[in-house]
């Protein structure tokens, strides 16, 4: 589970962690060939789940060199095939089943179909019917997809599968215990030091695998005082491609959630796209189905927490500014927390209207009792942006706040 390994048997060079039962559910299809019995399993999980190194870890505990065809794919046989000379899904199936035949008369074999979420029509219609033919074959075809978006053909298909006898795995992220594992091994020393980051990972193997590299490279794995307390910008390319498969317009939203905060909640979305929850509606969804939105109680929240701190990241300063400013004003229309619309104003880092700034003020008093220091602070960004009319109040507060704080 780490970062993706071929799917022939190799290994990245660190132990498999996890997965135990769905190990063994591929493990027993793969031992049901050497009695000429086939099947179908269908993987589903998100990008850097780790999906073809549990094939890959399946392959080596079965104790046989079994061979892996790659049915989608460039350079395979059947992509040729497909690509070429196909004109119609039944004119191709016979002579497709008669090569599988051949093969498998040689010698048991995987027919692996990674990513057929993204496979196209024509290709979709001549696997269903080459799956409706290997019954009767001992060969395991293994199929890899994202859980959504998918088109709906896709969906179809994959639920005859299942109704007709299909294992269907859904991987999960790791656990705690799991993640600090995996990061053990990579690392080959104690990764303590990366923990904090760590837990921001959302257990996802290619990313613990890549930020404990990244923090070897940069030599600051064994110290917590040098660790930073982000995502390593050369990192944060391979968060956002995991949105690839998302629409364009889902992921702009998910960028303007990003800038909302960890936890943010649906009407205040509303607000600042100015657009209703219903037209809202299907971009959500995709993110839900997709597994990069997640329910907080009456709260979503963008996970992994570094994929919402790359979204985040990725919008430019000057932009990201605006919007905080935007969404202070949206909030404070909406009655949301005054600490809450403090922490936006304090990130635009420009002069915000009266309405704002005295919730800037809400805030700094709230907070007053609990960290002096912090309430000065949100009375200092607020003093720069107000007028002369608002100034001389919060310079009373600040007064108070720096008594408080021991700096008089």
């Amino acid at each position: 589970m780490g970062e993706e390994a071929s799917p022939t048997g190799s290994s990245p060079g660190y132990p498999f962690i996890g997965r135990q039962a769905e190990l063994e559910v591929i493990t027993n299809g793969l031992n049901r060939l050497a009695s000429d019995c086939g099947g179908v399993v269908v993987i589903e999980g998100r990008p850097g789940i780790g999906t073809s190194r549990l094939l890959g870890e399946a392959l080596l505990r079965a104790g046989f060199g079994m061979p892996v065809l790659h049915a989608i794919g460039g350079g395979h046989w059947l992509t040729e095939f497909l690509t070429h000379n196909i004109r119609s899904p039944h004119d191709a199936v016979a002579s497709i089943t008669e090569s599988c035949e051949r093969l498998a008369g040689a010698a048991p074999f995987v027919l692996l179909m990674e990513d057929l979420d993204r496979a196209d029509p024509k290709t979709l219609d001549v696997v269903q019917a080459v799956v409706s033919g290997l019954g009767r074959l001992p060969v395991l075809l293994v199929v890899t997809t994202r859980p959504a978006p998918r088109p709906p053909v896709v969906d179809r298909l994959l639920m005859d599968w299942v109704v007709g006898g299909a294992a269907h795995l859904r991987l999960r992220s790791l656990n705690p215990a799991e993640t600090m594992l995996l990061a053990t091994a990579v690392a080959e020393t104690d990764p303590e030091a990366a923990r904090p980051l760590l837990d921001r990972t959302g257990g996802n193997p290619q990313l613990i695998v890549g930020l404990i590299r990244a923090l070897a490279v940069d030599g600051v794995l064994a110290d917590s005082s040098k660790v930073p307390s982000g995502l390593p910008v050369r990192l944060r390319p391979l968060v956002l491609s995991w949105l690839a498969c998302l629409p364009r317009a889902t992921v702009d939203l998910l960028r303007v959630a990003a800038v909302l905060g960890p936890r943010f909640e649906v009407t205040h979305l509303a607000r600042i796209t100015a657009k209703p929850v219903v037209r809202l509606l299907p971009a959500l969804e995709d993110a839900l189905r997709a597994g990069v939105l997640e329910h907080a109680g009456a709260q979503l929240t963008i996970q992994p927490e570094f994929l919402r701190e790359a979204l985040y990241d990725d919008i430019a300063p000057a932009i990201r500014k605006a919007l905080h400013t935007d969404v202070s004003r949206a909030l404070t229309k909406a009655g949301a927390p005054a600490s809450t619309v403090a922490e936006h104003l304090v990130r635009a880092g420009a002069p915000g209207d009266a309405q704002v700034l005295r919730c800037l003020q809400i805030a700094a008093q709230n907070t007053l009792l609990g960290s002096p220091p912090a309430a000065a602070d949100l009375l200092h960004k607020a003093i720069e942006g107000a007028g002369s009319g608002l100034r001389d109040a919060l310079l009373a507060d600040l007064v108070v706040a720096q008594l408080w704080s021991g700096h008089p």
